[in-house]
C-alpha cells in the first residue's frame, strides 16, 4: 500500500509538472503569433488613417474600401495578414431653437474634386471615383417630445435646387427621398435642420454620413501561411481594431 501512495504521488506531481509545461509552451506559442497579429492591426490603422484624413488620391487603387464592398486584403511577411475597411455612422446633432444647423452630402472619397455622385468619368469635369457615392433617402430621428424639426435639401448649384423638405414631429422619424441629379451636374448637397427648440436629432443615409467614418482593420497571424483571416479551419491570432474619427 505504501509503495502504491508513492507511485501515486509521483505519477501525479509528474502529470501536474506536464500540464505545467504543456501550458507554458502553449501561451509561448500564443505570444509569438499574437504579438505579429497586433502589430499588423495597428500599422494597419494607422496606414487607414493616413488614407482617410491626409492621402487625397486621383487613383481609386490607393483608396480605402467601404465596408459594404468587402474588404482590402493584403499579405505580410511571418504568415500574417491584415483586412481594411470603411464604414459611415450615423449622426447625432443638438438643435438650438430657430437656428440653421447644415452640413452636407458629398463623397468622402473624393472631398475636393468629385463632381458627380454617381462617378460619372466622361463628364465635364470628370468624377475622379468611378465607383461614385450616390444617396439615395435621409432619415431624420426627432429625439423630442415636445418641438418640431424641419430638414431642407438642397443640390450646391447654381439654382440651390430643392431636392426635399419635410417637417418631423416630436419622437418621430422620417425619411426624405433623394432623387440622382442627371450626369455631370452637380450632385453635392446641402442639409439644414431648424427646429422650434432645443431637441436632439439622428440623422443617417443608405450611405452612412460622410463626417463620421469608422475604420475597421483586422491583423490575424497563423503558424502556417495564411490566406483569409476568417478562415474556421485554420489556427489563427487575430487583432481587430476599430477606429472612431471625429467630425471634420
Amino acid at each position: 500500500m505504501l509503495a502504491m501512495l508513492i507511485m501515486a504521488s509521483i505519477a501525479l506531481v509528474s502529470l501536474s509538472v506536464g500540464a505545467f509545461a504543456i501550458q507554458e509552451l502553449r501561451a509561448s506559442r500564443a505570444v509569438a503569433l499574437t504579438e505579429p497579429a497586433i502589430s499588423a492591426a495597428e500599422t494597419a490603422g494607422e496606414q487607414s488613417l493616413w488614407l482617410t484624413k491626409r492621402f487625397e488620391p486621383s487613383d481609386p487603387t490607393y483608396q480605402l474600401v467601404n465596408c459594404n464592398s468587402g474588404v482590402t486584403n493584403s499579405a505580410l511577411s511571418n504568415n500574417t495578414r491584415v483586412n481594411a475597411c470603411k464604414s459611415y455612422n450615423m449622426a447625432t446633432f443638438k438643435l438650438e431653437a430657430g437656428t440653421d444647423f447644415v452640413f452636407f452630402l458629398y463623397d468622402p472619397n473624393d472631398v475636393n474634386g468629385d463632381y458627380d455622385l454617381q462617378g460619372c468619368l466622361t463628364c465635364i469635369p470628370p468624377s475622379t471615383n468611378p465607383s461614385g457615392f450616390p444617396y439615395s433617402w435621409l432619415t431624420v430621428t426627432n429625439k423630442s417630445a415636445s418641438y418640431q424639426v424641419t430638414a431642407t435639401i438642397n443640390r450646391i448649384d447654381f439654382n440651390n435646387t430643392l431636392i426635399g423638405s419635410d417637417t418631423i414631429g416630436p419622437s418621430i422619424t422620417k425619411q426624405i427621398g433623394i432623387s440622382l441629379a442627371p450626369a455631370g451636374s452637380e450632385s453635392r448637397m446641402m442639409v439644414t435642420l431648424n427646429a422650434t427648440g432645443d431637441t436632439i436629432v439622428e440623422v443617417d443615409t443608405d450611405q452612412g454620413m460622410p463626417t463620421f467614418p469608422t475604420l475597421d482593420v483586422l491583423g490575424c497571424s497563423s503558424r502556417s501561411p495564411i490566406s483569409d483571416c476568417n478562415n474556421p479551419a485554420q489556427e489563427a491570432y487575430m487583432r481587430r481594431i476599430n477606429i472612431s474619427l471625429p467630425e471634420e
